[in-house]
Parts: structure tokens; sequence; C-alpha cells
């Protein structure tokens, strides 16, 4: 199967919004064009991120916490077994979308279901990876959740993390004022009728998220984790986002105090101790 790359999905996705408007509030690439290079940068960074730790072909993969299911179109359309978990309200939705992506590829390896991760069930299968992206901080309680990653992943599989930067100075005062320090909330859901643990934008310095997967019996592997988007929009201006990119890879590597502290996101990856 011939693989479509990060880059040439992200032209296919383009297409999508311009088609889908229900889209375009959440995916805002055609809201302003002085941010477009900004966005896309971010979206590409970690989409790759996800692309080149997805080593074994034919792979199968949880997409756990999966919201509007763009990047398991993606695996997808790369020939992976995907299955996502969501509780996004666009659910009723996700036809529409799969109708879309049908023109690129087959899509009969995917399967996006509306439920509670922690009632995730697997039928005895082991993922060869689990895909948590802007996801693990609204996993509550965290120690069950990294429990049940564990219970799922293969022996040699590895779960791929994308998240916000929890040191980010600018990203804690930013959800400070939004909830205090209410980090935990209780939500309910009207689609499976219960109530559900919500992690309030619980977001997390990378030493916590290393303390709890070690509590769990899984292990950050420090060669992967990477610190991405530095820079603001304005500083795009006539550069290429391949520019901008390894000026902030070189960046958070030469610089611990930016790297920690004004950075953010991060990509980790974990595997079974």
């Amino acid at each position: 199967m011939q693989k479509i790359s990060p880059e040439a999905f992200f032209e296919i996705f383009l297409k999508e919004l311009a088609e889908n408007k229900n889209l375009q509030y959440y995916y805002r690439f055609l809201e302003d064009p002085k941010r477009f290079e900004f966005r896309k940068s971010y979206f590409l960074k970690r989409l790759n991120f996800i692309y080149n730790q997805i080593d074994k072909p034919n792979s199968l993969i949880w997409d756990c916490g999966c919201g509007f299911a763009t990047t398991a179109f993606f695996l997808t359309l790369n020939g992976h077994k995907v299955i996502g978990s969501t509780i996004e309200h666009y659910f009723d939705e996700i036809q529409k979308r799969i109708h879309f992506y049908k023109q690129y590829g087959d899509l009969s390896k995917l399967e996006i279901k509306y439920e509670d991760v922690f009632e995730h069930h697997s039928n005895n299968l082991k993922y060869d990876f689990i895909i948590i992206q802007d996801t693990l901080h609204h996993l509550e309680p965290l120690n069950v959740a990294l429990d049940l990653v564990k219970s799922l992943l293969a022996q040699n599989g590895k779960a791929i993390v994308v998240e916000v930067n929890g040191s980010n100075w600018f990203e804690q005062l930013k959800y400070f004022k939004l909830r205090g320090f209410k980090k935990v909330i209780k939500m309910y859901d009207e689609h499976l009728k219960k109530e559900i643990m919500f992690g309030n934008e619980n977001i997390r310095t990378y030493s916590q998220w290393n303390k709890a997967f070690n509590v769990s019996g899984l292990k950050i592997e420090p060669e992967t984790t990477e610190y991405i988007r530095f820079y603001y929009p304005y500083y795009y201006k006539n550069k290429t986002i391949e520019t901008v990119q390894q000026q902030e890879d070189k960046l958070w590597r030469q610089n611990s105090f930016y790297k920690k502290y004004f950075f953010f996101g991060l990509n980790f990856t974990a595997s079974i101790k």
C-alpha cells in the first residue's frame, strides 16, 4: 500500500475543511491567513511525530480519545487497523468524514466508537500502538487510565503521547484563569446516560508525567521526547516552516530554561518496563 505522508494528508485535509464548515470552528486553518503557517507547523510537527513512531506496517492501533478522528483517518489511510474512542459531540457527523476520505483510500479497517475510554475492551487483542493525543490531561483517575493503557499494550507496544507542556508559564496562567484549582470535574454524558470523571485541562509537567507512568509500570523513552512550538505567528513571516522548526529543535535542545517554561507542546512515547 502506498503511504500518505503527513504533508500530503494535510493538503487533503484542507480540501475537506473547505467543504465541511462544521469542522472550521475547531480546525482554524482557513480563519486567518497570517496564522496559517504557524498553525500548519504545529499540526504537522505533531502528526509527523506520530507517523515516525509507528514503524510497523499493518499495526493495530487504539486512538484513545480520538476526538474528531483526524489522526485515525490518517493512520487508516496508511494501512493500519485503527479503533478510535471518543465522547466528542461531533460523533454524529463522523459518517460525513468517512464519506469524504473514502475518496482517498480504504477505510475498512477504521472503527470509531462513542464510549468511555475506561470501558474500552479490545476482545483480548493487544495494541501495537496506543495514541493519546490531547487526551491524557482529561483522563481521571490518571493512575487507572495508565493501568488500562499498560494492560492493552502488546509486550513490545508503545504509547504515543502528544500533549500540552504543563511547565509552560503561559499555559498554566491561561488554564488557571479558566478553571482555577478545579482540575477534576464530573460531567453527565447524555449519550452514555452516566456521569464521567473528567480532567479539566489538568495539564502536567514532564516530570509529573514521568512519575505517574513509572508508578503504572510504564517507562517514558527520553530519546523520543521532544518539545514543540516556541515562536509566535509573526516569526513565520518570510521564513519557511522547515526553517522555523529547525530553529525550535535546536533551541529546546540547547536551552533547558526555554524548553521547560516557554515551549507549548510536548511529545513522548512510553513502553512497558
